[in-house]
């Protein structure tokens, strides 16, 4: 399932899990975006090629940031399900898990 689907699924449904889950795609888009930023960074001197690689790393900027949008949704979908707000994800490290709301 999509992230976009499945954050919609997961707000429609009030699905904590299904919101819990939203933060496991939103790490892989993640690593996909910093791969491309490193890519760019050897792309060469080429500027159609340099063009091209900022326009590129620019939609995978874009698409990160779809992936963040989702998550936030799950935890408003979290918060209708438990009353309690509280991030997924610690934004001051990245990739470190906050406890469960189970």
């Amino acid at each position: 399932m999509s992230l976009v689907s499945q954050s919609k699924r997961a707000f429609a449904d009030c699905h904590l899990a299904l919101a819990q889950d939203l933060v496991r795609q939103d790490d892989v888009i993640d690593e996909l975006n910093r791969e491309c930023f490193h890519l760019v960074l050897e792309i060469g001197v080429d500027p159609d090629t340099r063009e091209w690689a900022m326009t590129m790393l620019l939609a995978a900027r874009a698409i990160e940031r779809i992936g963040d949008n989702a998550v936030d949704i799950g935890e408003q979908v979290a918060f209708v399900v438990t009353g309690l707000f509280r991030e997924f994800e610690d934004a001051s490290h990245p990739g470190r898990l906050l406890p469960s709301i189970d």
